[in-house]
């Protein structure tokens, strides 16, 4: 995010480079000589938690900043030097007794240019979503030192921000995050977890109801993150198949997750082979021929899917690649529309139940139970578990051309 011919290393929150930018704040406000320079200076690195400096080492950054070593190329175009070829006079004023620049010539010593000062509402829109992950917290907290503005005052609303689905109850980002926090620390060390789980078909958790609720014994290999939510990917214990499974962590009862005692007598817990498990499941592959988060086991049917894209959706689809699979096939700049081929997957079990439910269907269309015009309805999305969920915004401007 430098500026053009930004030298390396001049960031003015680390170093050299801070210290001059205190030495230019003390020198612009002429407050006087070197050795209330050198207090100064101290008592600013140590706000920022940093070591003072000795005399010789402020001496050796005021004769730096006079160089002008720091300015960008486009920056010294804009400059005449002085005739000992130094950019800056930053000196002792002997009438005043203070520090000032002489014939008023200073630096600019903003990190941001105006322009780039022009993309930090972006960055704030951006960053706000994972305002709860620690990481981000402290970026936050140092990035009045960073880009010499806190960005909690900037106006993010310039940036038109477009947020994604955000929680219906206040605390349930929070305590998916904490619940994150606390999964990563058993795959960083291999542990083999149980928790419990709210299906996501139920509602509600209900105690009159237990098979609301399923109880997990699991290995869990990674996290990912999918519109606003985190899924916890993994295999069952015990699992012969090594086959993977996902789990929305929201959905994991608060205080549920709890690793595996190997006795009573001992404080270790259960482990597993982390990597032997990736290569018995081929995790990389399976999450490759995922849409969104879903998990494909080895028993899935392969099927190449030709799909009409009209208007608005073309285009989106001629700008994003919403899945590895995804191969346009053909154009139609008359008619407005543009052709895609993609690899869906199935099941035969699937199929089967599919095939009742159209059947049924048909017979009440054909008995004036229903009216096939009620709602928008494409059966074919039926024959991929996760079709409707990521097609569906595309729903009145799709159709499906060819199944082989």
């Amino acid at each position: 995010m430098g500026q053009k011919g930004r030298k390396k290393d001049v960031s003015p929150h680390s170093g050299r480079n801070l210290r001059i930018k205190f030495i230019h704040e003390f020198v612009c406000g002429e407050m006087g000589n070197q050795g209330a320079m050198l207090d100064f200076v101290i008592k600013k690195l140590k706000t920022h938690g940093l070591e003072g400096i000795e005399k010789a080492t402020l001496q050796a950054d005021i004769s730096y900043l006079n160089s002008g070593d720091f300015l960008t190329d486009d920056e010294k175009l804009e400059l005449r030097p002085f005739s000992d070829k130094k950019y800056f006079h930053a000196v002792l004023n002997k009438k005043t007794g203070a520090y000032h620049y002489e014939y008023g010539i200073m630096p600019s010593l903003n990190f941001l240019s105006e322009k780039e000062q022009m993309t930090l509402p972006f960055l704030t829109s951006v960053l706000d979503p994972y305002g709860d992950v620690p990481a981000f917290q402290k970026f936050l907290k140092q990035a009045a030192t960073l880009f010499d503005k806190d960005l909690d005052t900037v106006e993010s609303n310039s940036a038109f921000a477009v947020t994604g689905p955000t929680f219906y109850f206040k605390g349930s980002k929070s305590r998916m995050i904490d619940k994150v926090l606390q999964l990563l620390g058993h795959i960083q060390r291999k542990e083999v977890i149980s928790f419990q789980y709210l299906k996501s078909s139920s509602m509600v958790i209900r105690k009159d109801l237990p098979e609301t609720i399923s109880s997990v014994t699991f290995m869990p290999l990674c996290i990912r993150l999918y519109q606003n939510l985190y899924y916890l990917t993994g295999i069952w214990d015990g699992s012969k198949s090594h086959s993977l499974s996902n789990y929305r962590i929201d959905l994991i009862l608060d205080g549920s997750i709890k690793t595996i005692p190997l006795g009573a007598d001992t404080m270790k817990v259960k482990t597993f082979p982390a990597e032997e498990e990736k290569r018995k499941s081929d995790m990389e592959n399976v999450l490759k021929r995922s849409l969104g988060v879903w998990i494909h086991g080895n028993d899935h049917i392969v099927e190449k899917v030709t799909l009409r894209f009209h208007g608005w959706a073309g285009k989106h689809l001629l700008t994003f690649v919403i899945h590895p699979s995804q191969k346009k096939v053909a154009t139609n700049e008359e008619a407005h529309y543009v052709d895609f081929e993609f690899e869906l997957h199935t099941y035969h079990d699937h199929l089967q139940k599919i095939e009742k439910e159209e059947q049924e269907r048909e017979r009440a269309i054909l008995a004036g139970e229903i009216h096939p015009e009620n709602r928008p309805y494409l059966p074919w999305l039926n024959r991929y578990p996760e079709a409707g969920y990521i097609f569906g915004r595309y729903i009145n401007h799709i159709e499906l051309i060819h199944i082989q």
